[in-house]
């Protein structure tokens, strides 16, 4: 059962309150469904773990640029105050959400899956993924100024994804970074992670302060033959010289995971 926290057109908070002195706070990425009662992002896999839990629903894909964002942190930072550590985590749109909003949350550590530094016109403009759908957004001022320098953050990317590389290395300026560098993973990085049974021990580890992070990328490694993720963004990269091998490489994902949609 989950409490809910804050709600408006736009932005959905809601607590699934369990026994525990650490919290996690997600925030939802890029969305099909404008449903604000959808599953919430990691609400199943966290219920699984027993784990206190506050996510953060979106209706629109507007990089939580919404009118009522303050609101929104309002309630979350409330609902976080009485834990011991508390984890900002999201994936993509939600990893620049993390970012963005964790030290307002009460947060003491954030966890970001190939998250963006901004979409910010002047910001980032060498990223154009999403132009369409944030064209005409209202962008709020009070979101473009730095990110928190006092928040340490593990960000997951894809090196050899150029706009992810890029948009880490800022993100890394303004703010104290551990990469974890997952090389044709793809975007967003947490599918590979997933596929190779380390999503969960990671995020559960920088919960808690005791990753291994040593262990997790050998074991990452050891793991991309069986990633329908790797030989997709294989794919992709040798497609732009080599189609033949690219479809080569799908062929290969597709064996791995034959109903794998993106593959």
């Amino acid at each position: 059962m989950t409490d809910t926290l804050f709600r408006s057109d736009n932005l959905l908070v809601k607590a699934a309150r369990r026994p525990g002195e650490d919290c996690v706070v997600t925030f939802d990425s890029y969305t099909d469904d404008p449903d604000l009662d959808r599953p919430a992002f990691g609400e199943s896999a966290f219920a699984q773990a027993g784990i206190p839990t506050i996510h953060v629903v979106n209706r629109r894909n507007a990089w939580y640029q919404e009118p009522e964002w303050r609101e929104m942190v309002a309630a979350v930072a409330a609902a976080t105050a009485p834990y011991r550590r508390v984890l900002a985590y999201g994936s993509s749109m939600g990893g620049y959400a993390a970012l963005r909003f964790g030290k307002m949350i009460g947060a003491t550590s954030a966890l970001a899956i190939s998250p963006q530094y901004s979409l910010h016109p002047g910001k980032a403009d060498f990223d154009r993924r999403w132009a369409k759908t944030v064209r005409g957004n209202r962008w709020q001022p009070e979101l473009a100024g730095a990110l928190p320098a006092v928040l340490p953050a593990v960000i997951v990317y894809d090196p050899a994804h150029a706009l992810d590389r890029r948009h880490v290395d800022l993100i890394a300026l303004e703010m104290p970074v551990r990469r974890i560098a997952l090389p044709f993973s793809g975007h967003p990085s947490g599918g590979y992670l997933a596929e190779c049974g380390l999503l969960r021990p990671l995020v559960l580890g920088v919960l808690a302060e005791q990753t291994d992070f040593t262990a997790l990328l050998q074991a990452a490694r050891d793991h991309r033959r069986n990633s329908t993720s790797y030989f997709v963004a294989l794919a992709r990269v040798a497609g732009l010289r080599n189609p033949e091998r690219a479809i080569a490489l799908v062929h290969r994902a597709l064996q791995l995971g034959p109903t794998a949609d993106f593959a």
